[in-house]
């Protein structure tokens, strides 16, 4: 048995593998993800984060109105409850009664991205400029 196998080794010859059709497929891969791929940019709204210090104004800095979204189209604006079919209504009087508010928006633990979009989109039905989205320490534990 021995001398068949060793019989059979001698008679074959080795073969080599080649590497030149796969780095050639590689290759035509590279440039087909290259070129399938799109390289825009996504759109994205611009956010301005409250800073430490405000810009310097000629009138006296007025507090920031607080605007809560609680998630399922409720607000909660100045710690009074605010549906979301109302609230564009209720900045047009905050807007009213102050020629230029300051708005913060901030989000509950319930709120979902689309609450946030309204809010910001109310804001901007009502004409408020200066809103920004605040972070979560500014809420604290006194807004409810």
């Amino acid at each position: 048995m021995q001398t068949l196998a060793a019989g059979l080794d001698q008679g074959r010859k080795r073969l080599a593998i080649s590497l030149t059709p796969l780095i050639d497929i590689v290759f035509i891969l590279v440039i087909f993800f290259m070129l399938a791929s799109t390289f825009q940019q996504q759109g994205a709204i611009e956010l301005t984060p409250p800073g430490p210090t405000g810009a310097a104004t000629d009138r006296a800095p007025s507090q920031p109105v607080m605007l809560k979204a609680q998630g399922e189209g409720a607000f909660m604006l100045e710690g009074k409850p605010v549906m979301g079919q109302e609230l564009v209504a209720a900045l047009h009087v905050l807007s009213a009664r102050d020629p230029e508010p300051s708005l913060r928006i901030s989000a509950g633990e319930n709120a979902l991205l689309q609450d946030l979009v309204l809010a910001f989109d109310g804001a901007a039905r009502a004409g408020l400029a200066d809103v920004a989205l605040a972070p979560d320490r500014v809420w604290g534990n006194h807004a409810q």
